[in-house]
């Protein structure tokens, strides 16, 4: 009696007495799924953006394209370098990844990045051409379109990780206002995923693979077809691993989670099909912590997604060797036949039939082809030298080439930690502080929840005394259970966090455990503990190279924002600083990155092809055109002549034709004046952008790098014959004396900052452009 006093109490206290007597498993289940149902129906409406959002959309368009900053070589010489190249015919400079010898880089990154923007704007010129003729004067392809048009295409591409947040999000029953405005407000996506880096495409390719694995558990549950996404997952690793060896780090804590879910799945369904009758209570308890069903999928149908997903590797994995074989002048049609050949040259056909007249004996031969001594041993020698020098495989070259710290060396050579306190700071900035906050939260909760779990064991073993109690004990935990689980309690119309006051037929749930009902924005702990392991051994095995730079950190970008995007929901001051901090990075970074850092050597680029390298080569084509005419001229009076004359007479107009031909060449060649462009203390000038064509021979570039003054002044001096255009962060070249030359300041290029050669003056934050000719 005195425990039945003490429920009724509790219950006036509640307000909920006669709710209370009433409220059963079937109506506690029925909540649960009316809260689910609500959510999902209130998602339905289209939920505004957050205006951070909006804002920062527009800044990644407008500064993702036209940014000038120059962050590293390999944006340029690992794309549209080498596409522009083929593409637009310019005389361009091919970086050591992809020698024909050993490359290390496949073609089909750049053919995607680089290449698909090139080839929409090649046509669009035949386009433009077509209707007003074909005039060299008028071209849309130029410095700043070439410049422009992969960036365009990489911003563009970007939004798929927005998708990806929005799919993940509503996948777990989590608002994504929050992590849409982290996500997009981030430097990273705003300069890095705008530029045609292979980390780019990595860490787009590391994101995807998040997505659809983190979707995979939610198609299990629902019983749907797997078909399309271990296909899907095949293809995707394939791509990470030939755009770069390193995607294999990021992408093992996903596939250790994939086989899980199988064998998870495959468990499942053998004990449910073992089971002939399950209680409601088992039932609610069998949820997962999203509201789906216990995952089910057959032991065969595991056995064929992993077989699909391996099929899907090998096909992707089969073209891009391929490709790059092609490319690389290995798979070579007039080489194979001579391979071939060779290989069939030992081997005597008739050897492997014996003559008979029954076709039983026929058959039987056939299938004892594989067991001839001949075949058998071109099995394992001929074949295997064939594959090896008719194919190359890119990303073992890759992986070979970064075992020799020989090689790594000539890159830079960096203390082991420097990922961990240099490069993640410099890329994530605040969020390196809320992963180590999130690694102990996790750690925390994993030690509450054992001992949480035994605790109710033991109250489970107590509560047997009494059934009407331990009805209404189980009833409350479930409901307990189901927040710890799910963590929310839905959003409203803006989707913000809300408080969740339920009708009045779950108003004993609501006011019950009023406490539980702010919903907190936080995933499963199983999918916290996936997104740590991503980047913990990604940096752990990033780490053990001795050539660091802070781009190979870009994959882990988009799980870390998935991870730390909660702790900017606090209404707190720490909270409120940290966005501070956010916002402050972001500017600071996306001001230095896109702007200033080496961001006169484009415009200079630009500059250059549009006012020297473009006239020299109109010039050229005018002459071309007045030498045509002239032969035209020649050709039709020596036509009216041989009307006149024999044929003996026509060997010397033909002879004098040829003369004069070679004659008008050398005039054009005088004519044209040779043009030396140097580049001194910068970053390597990528060579498409001034669209030199690849005859053309009156043009040259020099890279300097480093070199000390003295070394640019003996170069200058052994040039002669040749207008000599420098480049350089510093006015030093001024003051030098050069032999039989004159140098002057004709043009420079602001903000632009060399951190190996600082300015000594803010006026001096220019790249300076000089002509020297000859006196």
């Amino acid at each position: 009696m005195g425990k039945t006093n003490n429920n009724k109490q509790t219950n006036i206290k509640n307000g909920n007495l006669k709710k209370s007597n009433t409220f059963n498993n079937n109506n506690l289940k029925n909540v649960i799924y009316n809260r689910n149902y609500n959510y999902n129906n209130n998602n339905k409406n289209k939920i505004p953006l957050p205006n951070s959002y909006c804002i920062s959309i527009l800044i990644r368009f407008i500064v993702g394209v036209l940014a000038i900053g120059y962050i590293h070589p390999d944006e340029y010489f690992q794309s549209p370098e080498i596409t522009s190249s083929f593409m637009f015919n310019f005389k361009t400079f091919t970086p050591w990844e992809f020698n024909d010898n050993n490359p290390c880089r496949s073609v089909v990154i750049p053919l995607f990045n680089s290449g698909i923007p090139f080839f929409i704007l090649k046509n669009l010129q035949k386009l433009i051409n077509y209707f007003i003729g074909n005039n060299n004067s008028f071209s849309i392809i130029n410095g700043n379109t070439i410049l422009m048009a992969p960036r365009i295409f990489m911003v563009l591409i970007s939004f798929s990780l927005d998708y990806y947040i929005v799919l993940i999000c509503k996948s777990f029953n989590l608002s994504y206002r929050k992590s849409l405005s982290i996500l997009s407000s981030c430097w990273l996506i705003i300069i890095f995923h705008s530029r045609t880096f292979s980390n780019t495409i990595e860490s787009l390719l590391v994101a995807t693979l998040l997505t659809i694995i983190l979707l995979y558990k939610k198609s299990i549950s629902k019983g749907e077809n797997t078909f399309f996404k271990d296909l899907l997952i095949g293809i995707i690793v394939s791509c990470g691993i030939f755009s770069r060896f390193t995607f294999i780090f990021f992408a093992t804590p996903l596939g250790i989670y994939l086989l899980y879910l199988l064998f998870q799945s495959s468990s499942s369904s053998s004990s449910s099909s073992a089971t002939t009758t399950i209680s409601t209570k088992s039932s609610i308890n069998n949820n997962n912590s999203n509201g789906y069903k216990k995952l089910t999928k057959s032991k065969l149908s595991c056995i064929i997604s992993i077989i699909l997903i391996m099929f899907g590797f090998l096909i992707t994995s089969s073209f891009f060797i391929i490709i790059d074989s092609i490319y690389f002048n290995y798979l070579d049609h007039l080489k194979l036949i001579s391979d071939f050949n060779l290989i069939t040259s030992n081997i005597n056909t008739s050897d492997l039939f014996l003559s008979s007249n029954s076709t039983i004996d026929i058959i039987n031969q056939i299938s004892n082809i594989p067991k001839h001594p001949l075949i058998s041993d071109l099995n394992s020698t001929h074949i295997i030298s064939f594959l090896k020098n008719n194919l190359t495989y890119t990303p073992i070259n890759s992986f070979l080439y970064n075992l020799d710290v020989d090689n790594l060396s000539d890159h830079g050579i960096h203390n082991r930690l420097t990922h961990l306190f240099v490069n993640l700071p410099m890329m994530v900035g605040p969020l390196v502080l809320l992963l180590f906050i999130e690694i102990i939260s996790i750690l925390k909760n994993s030690f509450n929840g054992s001992k949480h779990s035994n605790n109710n064991n033991s109250s489970n073993n107590n509560s047997n005394n009494n059934n009407n109690n331990n009805n209404n004990n189980n009833n409350n935990s479930n409901t307990n259970n189901y927040n710890d689980n799910h963590h929310y309690n839905g959003i409203d119309n803006n989707g913000t966090i809300k408080r969740n006051h339920h009708s009045s037929s779950s108003s004993s749930l609501s006011q019950s455990s009023s406490s539980n009902l702010i919903r907190k924005e936080v995933f499963p702990i199983s999918i916290r503990i996936l997104l740590v392991s991503i980047i913990l051994f990604g940096l752990f095995f990033l780490s053990l190279a001795p050539h660091q730079e802070p781009r190979f950190l870009l994959p882990l970008f988009f799980p870390l924002a998935l991870l730390s995007y909660r702790y900017f929901y606090f209404n707190k001051k720490s909270s409120k600083l940290l966005l501070i901090l956010w916002i402050l990075f972001n500017m600071i970074l996306t001001i230095f990155f896109g702007f200033i850092h080496q961001g006169g050597v484009t415009p200079s680029l630009v500059y250059i092809g549009s006012k020297i390298v473009k006239p020299q080569q109109q010039q050229q084509y005018l002459l071309l055109a007045e030498i045509e005419n002239n032969l035209n001229i020649n050709i039709n009076n020596n036509n009216n002549n041989n009307n006149n004359n024999n044929n003996n007479n026509n060997n010397n107009t033909n002879s004098n034709n040829n003369k004069i031909n070679n004659e008008n060449l050398q005039k054009l060649n005088n004519k044209l004046n040779n043009i030396t462009i140097m580049f001194y203390h910068t970053y390597m000038p990528p060579r498409y952008l001034l669209g030199i064509e690849k005859n053309n021979e009156k043009i040259n570039l020099l890279d300097l790098g480093g070199k000390d003054i003295n070394s640019l002044k003996n170069i200058v001096d052994e040039i002669k014959g040749s207008k000599i255009f420098i480049l350089s962060p510093t006015k030093d070249i001024l003051y030098k004396q050069y032999k039989d030359k004159t140098c002057q300041l004709t043009e420079s290029f602001w903000p632009h900052l060399t951190t190996e050669d600082p300015p000594q003056s803010i006026d001096e934050l220019r790249l300076f452009m000089f002509e020297c000719n000859d006196l």
